[in-house]
């Protein structure tokens, strides 16, 4: 019984170091050396200053472009530091309103 918890112990922690420490530092080095830029998020620079990320929802105002998708955050819409759903699902009147706006304005 001793052996047997002994060798347990022992391989938890031979893979607990394997899958926990080896691996994902394997995996971030080659994500850093082959896909550098999207490793650490795709960041969208203005004038030397990280204004957000081609990763999360941008805005379109502009009529020749698709309608993106729709953003609930707060104080304005594709805020990165409070992005979330509206979590309307199909049975919320609130949603059936949006949806015929949109289908409205097409």
């Amino acid at each position: 019984m001793l052996k047997q918890l002994r060798t347990t112990l022992i391989f938890l922690g031979i893979f607990t170091v394997i899958t926990g420490i080896l691996y994902p530092l394997f995996v971030t080095g080659i994500a850093q050396a082959i896909f550098h830029r999207q490793a650490n998020g795709s960041m969208i620079e203005e004038n030397g200053t990280v204004r957000g990320s081609e990763l999360i929802g941008q805005p379109f105002t502009d009529p020749r472009y698709f309608w993106g998708r729709l953003s609930a955050t707060t104080p304005f819409p594709f805020n990165a530091a409070a992005s979330s759903g509206s979590n309307y699902g199909p049975s919320n009147p609130a949603f059936l309103v949006a949806v015929q706006a949109r289908i409205d304005a097409l």
